[in-house]
């Protein structure tokens, strides 16, 4: 990683920007695992997948649980065009257990839904784990 360097970040969905600023590293959830991106990475265009996206700006990170989209990287420009974002404190915990609950049930699995089962299973375990509370550091 580029020190002192810092990306350009621009997250955006249909409803508008949802965050935009200065940031040293981006981690975000791609279909098959998360990508991190920090400054001087390739040329890059990759589809998104249902995750947790944590942007490190400032002396902190922030958290969006993503639905799904796509991120461009081109020089130091990160685009991130999503679905839909939800912060931490916007989860309905409930309703994220029973999205899990219901994909766990025993069914009759339809093959041509595999992919959007999965994308639902990560959306959920996104929502669970953004909303639960973080442990201080070194703490057990």
């Amino acid at each position: 990683m580029a020190e002192g360097r810092n990306l350009a970040v621009r997250m955006v969905s249909p409803d508008g920007v949802i965050w935009e600023g200065p940031s040293p590293f981006v981690v975000l959830p791609a279909l098959d695992g998360e990508i991190g991106i920090a400054p001087g990475h390739a040329p890059l265009i990759v589809r998104l997948g249902a995750g947790e996206a944590r942007i490190h700006a400032g002396s902190g990170v922030l958290s969006f649980i993503l639905s799904g989209g796509f991120l461009e990287v081109l020089g130091d420009r990160v685009h991130v065009i999503v679905d839909r974002a939800e912060t931490p404190g916007t989860v309905d915990v409930e309703a994220a257990r029973e999205a899990l609950r219901a994909l766990d049930a025993p069914r009759i699995r339809d093959v041509d839904r595999h992919e959007e089962d999965l994308q639902a299973r990560r959306l959920a375990q996104a929502r669970l784990k953004a909303a639960a509370p973080k442990k201080a550091p070194g703490g057990y």
